[in-house]
């Protein structure tokens, strides 16, 4: 039991996991609708992506792991090729996860047991023959952040009882572009492996400087939408995400240019910590906004201020020393 409880939480990635869950809290507090409770849907819904999450996980190291004794051969994170657990436990753990995420979603609502049930599917086509959308090329990366953003925020969404209007649409979409510049980044550190076993994903279809365009474009596309949303109500927000965005822009050619996979991994790092801090700081003008703490403006201001900040200067740090920065998976 105790190597089964092991795997799982190996498995769970926690990181990718919190990211996850920051997507599904941005989706609850779109709907406006927190001051009224909701606290065992909400819960409900923070386990439903948690098993998700893991059946998402279990089902792609299994589909992947000739690749990955290539690709990630030293990362703690994949223990099935470091003979840490076995095929039939990680199948056994992709059972329970998606068993107890539709049973949690059930709880919820019927629209969020539906939507359990695209995601799980979402979740073996991207993997597993015959479709294996991981495999076809540009397909992966537009398709993969409706499990990592649209769900979360939709059922976070639903679990609050909100209804996807305008405001919560054009959110969802800036998200969603934004995380698309993000996602096709991941196969940089997998082209080896990715190469030697027909996986053509983008960066091996069309090569890393047409990848790191790419990325830029919808980097560019899914900001603009966030401070076009933004722009009547927070300025602040605004000069934050478009300030993360040119730090982002200057890592993207950093890392077009880095011959080093080291360096191109840790930079890659910081533009996930630079895109978390530009979420955080939505979530906080969203709690603002709907009053659902005792939060001051001038609360708020600092604290946007601080992770505004620290994401664009930690960014601008890692730029110039990406060789003293460690890599963790």
């Amino acid at each position: 039991m105790n190597r089964f409880l092991s795997t799982a939480y190996r498995m769970l990635r926690l990181r990718v996991l919190v990211t996850v869950l920051i997507f599904g809290y941005l989706g609850a507090l779109s709907s406006n609708n927190l001051l009224g409770g909701y606290v065992f849907e909400l819960l409900m819904a923070v386990l439903a992506l948690a098993f998700w999450y893991l059946n998402g996980t279990c089902i792609n190291d299994l589909a992947d792991e000739d690749i990955d004794k290539i690709n990630l051969k030293d990362a703690p994170s994949r223990p099935l090729i470091n003979h840490k657990t076995s095929r039939r436990t990680l199948w056994l753990l992709a059972l329970a996860g998606g068993v107890f995420s539709l049973a949690c979603a059930y709880a919820i609502s019927l629209p969020a047991f539906i939507l359990l049930c695209a995601a799980l599917a979402l979740n073996w086509v991207y993997s597993m023959p015959p479709v294996r959308v991981s495999y076809r090329g540009v397909i992966a990366p537009l398709l993969l952040p409706m499990g990592y953003v649209a769900l979360p925020f939709l059922l976070g969404l639903f679990s609050a009882d909100g209804k996807l209007d305008g405001f919560s649409s054009v959110l969802l979409a800036g998200m969603y572009l934004s995380f698309v510049g993000r996602i096709v980044l991941k196969d940089l550190r997998d082209v080896e492996g990715d190469k030697k076993y027909g996986k053509k994903t983008f960066i091996v279809r069309y090569g890393k400087q047409k990848t790191m365009y790419f990325s830029g474009f919808f980097w560019l596309a899914g900001t603009v939408v966030l401070a076009v949303l933004f722009a009547s109500r927070s300025w602040l927000l605004c000069a934050i995400l478009m300030t993360h965005m040119l730090v982002v822009s200057l890592a993207l050619q950093r890392m077009g240019s880095a011959k080093s996979r080291h360096v191109q991994q840790v930079i890659l790092g910081a533009i996930g910590q630079i895109a978390a801090m530009s979420m955080l700081c939505i979530a906080i003008w969203l709690i603002y906004d709907s009053d659902l703490y005792d939060m001051s403006g001038k609360s708020y201001l600092y604290l946007s201020v601080l992770l505004g900040v620290y994401g664009a200067v930690y960014g601008l740090f890692v730029i110039r020393n990406p060789e003293e920065m460690k890599v963790s998976y």
